[in-house]
């Protein structure tokens, strides 16, 4: 499952929202949010923009019932793209949260 976010934001869109409300009844086992980004900026900005993002999402869920020890997080940063930085399409791709079973 993925979210993805504006540049340089760790806002959540209503549709974001949406999507991860969708999540909630399906996280009964650990899983790690992990925030990413574009190659938009420095490293260091975008590695605390992926904490920021991992963190976000975290609390949202937690504060529509997921029990907290569920989930941890961990920022990415730049360092694992899904898509080519090159394009618009890619960077937004690149810009999300994805959920990993621990």
């Amino acid at each position: 499952v993925a979210a993805n976010f504006a540049t340089g934001s760790a806002r959540l869109s209503p549709g974001m929202a949406k999507v991860l409300s969708a999540v909630v009844p399906c996280i009964k086992e650990p899983y790690e949010v992990g925030g990413h980004t574009d190659n938009v900026g420095d490293d260091a900005s975008n590695q605390a923009l992926s904490e920021r993002r991992a963190k976000v999402v975290a609390g949202f869920l937690a504060s529509k019932g997921v029990a907290a020890k569920l989930l941890s997080t961990k920022g990415y940063g730049e360092s694992a793209p899904m898509a080519d930085n090159a394009t618009e399409d890619g960077k937004a791709k690149n810009r999300r949260i994805e959920f990993k079973k621990m």
